[in-house]
């Protein structure tokens, strides 16, 4: 996205993120009847996007270069960044947010980030009422002159 500037979000918000492209979820895997679903071809705004099965997304189109296992180049956005992560998560290690959070800070960036100590992957009623206020503050701060409106 960052090489396709202008036309990408002012500020951009992840929690449990991953430092490198993940591959996708194949559910088709678990229920055959996504199977079919999944051998047609889709459209995105009337651009065909030929699915391939080992990429975990496209962007305008094509996945050809968001091969799984390649590193996410954030550090290439410039707009603001909120950061989150459970350091108990058991889907993947929040040493892939330190790492985003290492190359922003070596690049000269500053983001916002927010280690929770108790939580998971997927956070607790309470551990999301922390990061939903946290996520909200974020948000109202961006400057007005970045475009957006409230």
């Amino acid at each position: 996205m960052a090489r396709d500037s202008p036309g990408i979000p002012h500020a951009l918000a992840a929690h449990g993120a991953s430092d490198t492209i993940v591959g996708a979820f194949i559910a088709s895997t678990f229920r055959p009847d996504m199977a079919a679903k999944a051998a047609r071809s889709w459209a995105v705004e009337g651009t065909p996007i030929l699915f391939d099965p080992k990429c975990a997304w496209c962007w305008r189109g094509t996945s050809k270069q968001l091969l799984p296992g390649s590193p996410i180049e954030i550090e290439r956005y410039d707009g603001a960044l909120f950061l989150s992560h459970g350091k108990k998560d058991d889907v993947w290690s929040v040493n892939r947010t330190k790492r985003l959070e290492k190359r922003l800070r070596d690049a000269g960036r500053r983001p916002e980030v927010h280690y929770y100590p108790e939580q998971t992957h997927r956070l607790t009623p309470e551990g999301r009422k922390v990061h939903q206020t946290r996520l909200v503050a974020f948000f109202w701060a961006i400057p007005l002159s970045l475009g957006t409106t409230r």
